[in-house]
This record gives C-alpha cells, structure tokens and sequence, in this order.
C-alpha cells in the first residue's frame, strides 16, 4: 500500500512510505527516503520501552540521563515496625521533623522568665536551668560538628553556660541550616563519624523528650505529631544502645502508656 497522504515538498525532497504488514504479526517495517540531515539537526524522538525517552542529536552525548536512586531508606524491611516506622523518611523529610521539634522547643525556651530557672522538672536532677544549659548546649556542639569546626565541649559534655537571653543563644545555633549544609557523616562527641540521619533521628529524640521535661517544669503541655513521635522513638532506640546509655538514661519506667508518645517517656525513664 503506498501512502501519498505526507506533505508534498516537491519532487526533490517527496516522501514516499511503504508500508507492509504480514498475517503473522511481524513487526512492520517502515522504509523512507529522507533528505540529507546536517551535524547538528534533530532526528526524530525515539521512544524506547525503558524509562527513558531521548531526543537524538548527530555529533551530541546519545546517552540518557541516568536515574537518580531513591533514598536507601525507602525501600529497607523494617525489623520492628512499632519502634522504626521512620524507615521510609527521606533525610529532607527528617531535618523537616527536626526543624517543626526545634521550633516546638524554641517557643517554649521564649517563654521561660528568669524566676522559672530554679523550677524543677521530670529530667532527674536537672532544673530549668540545667536543662536549658543541657539542650541548648547540644544544639550548639552538634551545629559546630555539622560546620566541621570545634565543638564547645569539655569531659564529656557541653561547656556552654545560660547566659540573659538563652532563647537567642538557641535561634542562634541554627543546627538545620547547618546539618542541611553538613557532609554525608559528622564527627560527634563518643560517636566519631556518623551518618547525618543518625544525628537527626537522635537529636528529635532528644528535643522530643527534654521539650516535654521543661513543659512540664514550666506548667505547660506539648503535642507532637506521628510521624516525630516515630522518628524520636528510632533515636531512642540509638541512644539506648550507646555505650553512654547507662549514664544518660533512667531504666523504663512500669506506667502504663496508651500512646505511642507515652511509650517514648517510659522508655526513657519517665
């Protein structure tokens, strides 16, 4: 069958298809008579059954752009889907959870007065004050390790003192901006490199959980959704099997939780 249906260009540059199509379903075979293509002009679009779909070009780079692999998370069998329900969270998604925990907390340091610092609160032996030294000291060493530049940390602990605006001194850490800037591994206090999605898992925990203890020293309450709730229950989990656990961690507590929320105090001491 001869199809005269294509744009006539006169009879230097006319097209002439043939087509033949056999019972057997063969492919068909598609014959054309073309101008010549100079360097540079685009082929037709090829469409292959891939995923990939390219435009050729003579004389270009013909290979397609190569698939960026999702997160090493998205896909990894979780072993205990009550405590690591994270698994599928992305490193953005993360230092999301963070930032929303950060800011939870930071509202909470806006509030407290100088009379509230001898306050005392859920977190052992800790008062206001303490506590505040404790978090905010952490956001900071950790903000310095993410920068790689030295932490403010002496025999084990953070050496940053409460000065007259701590709320200021926690904006001022800006431990996301930071960690969003940060190598792929951190060197840490006891831990040496580690990964960044362990320090942000670890860090949620650890606001999650103080942020509760200075509500509760300060008279007032905290919310925090699912899927935090989740990503701080996986640092937990960290921590406690660290070799600092036994100092930084109370054994769980025989309360009885009805929350996943709950659960996380008990499990750490609460």
């Amino acid at each position: 069958m001869v199809d005269d249906r294509l744009p006539q260009r006169g009879d230097a540059t006319r097209r002439r298809v043939l087509v033949r199509a056999r019972p057997d379903r063969r492919d068909r075979v598609l014959q054309q008579r073309v101008r010549p293509v100079r360097v540079g002009e685009s082929l037709p679009e090829v469409h292959r059954s891939g995923r990939h779909r390219e435009r050729r070009h003579l004389g270009e780079d013909r290979r397609p752009e190569p698939v960026q692999p999702h997160s090493v998370f998205a896909h990894a069998p979780d072993p205990n889907p009550r405590i690591r329900q994270d698994r599928g969270v992305r490193n953005d998604e993360r230092l999301t959870l963070l930032a929303n925990t950060i800011k939870i907390t930071q509202e909470l340091v806006d509030a407290v007065r100088p009379a509230d610092l001898t306050r005392s609160t859920p977190c052992g032996e800790y008062d206001v004050r303490r506590l505040l030294e404790h978090v905010i000291g952490w956001q900071r060493v950790t903000a310095a390790c993410a920068a790689g530049t030295e932490p403010e940390f002496a025999d084990g602990s953070p050496t940053y003192t409460l000065t007259d605006d701590p709320a200021r001194d926690l904006r001022e850490a800006a431990l996301v901006t930071h960690l969003e800037q940060a190598p792929a591994t951190i060197d840490m206090p006891y831990r040496g490199e580690t990964p960044i999605e362990h320090v942000v898992e670890e860090v949620v925990a650890e606001l999650v959980i103080h942020s509760w203890d200075l509500a509760t020293g300060l008279g007032r309450s905290v919310r925090y959704d699912d899927a935090t709730v989740a990503l701080a229950h996986s640092g937990l989990t960290r921590m406690l099997g660290a070799s600092f656990a036994a100092e930084g961690f109370r054994s769980p507590t025989d309360v009885t939780a009805t929350t996943e929320f709950e659960r996380l105090l008990v499990r750490s001491g609460r």
